[in-house]
């Protein structure tokens, strides 16, 4: 398709037509798991293409219309900045929003079992931090 456009010469308006190039074809690797990609997947496809570049944006426009990410445009773009700015990719669901949780339930529970049995006595705040940072370690 061909696009008009006006360009000054002589103090006269002349038609100059521009042509379309071609973009380049890019294939989509196929996901890990089959189904979906996961964050650290899907940050390394584009991101070696400059922003805003046709091809990227062709990109993001296929892996969003073949839904191969629970996610908006929003969100993908989003990702995909925090990656280029050097933050860390947290490979968690894609719903998740915040900070990681610091401890698990089944974890609580265990510190609840740890307290439980010092019955009578009594717990400090350096104590119950104590606990925590331990069992953090141990996840860790």
């Amino acid at each position: 398709m061909n696009i008009p456009c006006l360009y000054k010469e002589n103090d006269f308006w002349k038609w100059k037509v521009k042509k379309r190039t071609l973009l380049p074809t890019t294939i989509l690797p196929p996901p890990l798991n089959k189904k979906m990609y996961i964050k650290a997947e899907i940050v390394n496809i584009p991101s070696p293409y400059k922003d805003r570049s046709p091809t990227k944006v062709k990109l993001t426009d296929e892996v969003l219309t073949k839904k191969l990410v629970p996610a908006g445009r929003t969100q993908l773009f989003f990702l995909l900045k925090n990656h280029k700015e050097g933050k860390q990719i947290i490979d968690n669901d894609w719903n998740s929003r915040g900070q990681l949780r610091l401890l698990k339930d089944k974890d609580i529970t265990k510190c609840l079992d740890t307290l439980e049995e010092k019955n009578g006595q009594t717990i400090g705040n350096n104590e119950l931090l104590s606990i925590i940072k331990e069992t953090r370690s141990k996840k860790y």
